[in-house]
């Protein structure tokens, strides 16, 4: 398999090149292998900086992909639960996003 990285290292180099049909059509075979390829796991959390909860611990060492999921099937039983703590954490997400 393709080092991700070395695809992302060449998509770079690509994108700062000249634009022409080859570089473009090497870029687009980069992006979907990159895009096919098995997500990444999460970084591992700096607990300096964000603590050591079970919770963050967890989510280091899952991927990133498979831990949202997880917390989208139980934030539907927050919003029927408690309400204004799911609208709340949307609200905090959405400013981090923005």
């Amino acid at each position: 398999m393709i080092d991700r990285n070395e695809i992302e290292v060449e998509i770079r180099r690509l994108e700062q090149a000249e634009t022409n049909y080859q570089n473009c059509t090497r870029l687009a075979v980069l992006y979907c292998i990159r895009d096919h390829q098995k997500p990444q796991k999460a970084s591992k959390l700096d607990s300096y900086s964000y603590g050591q909860s079970e919770f963050l611990m967890a989510v280091s060492e899952a991927d990133i992909n498979e831990a949202l999921q997880v917390l989208d099937e139980h934030m539907e039983a927050i919003k029927l639960l408690y309400p204004k703590e799911y609208s709340m954490l949307i609200t905090k997400i959405k400013k981090g996003a923005s």
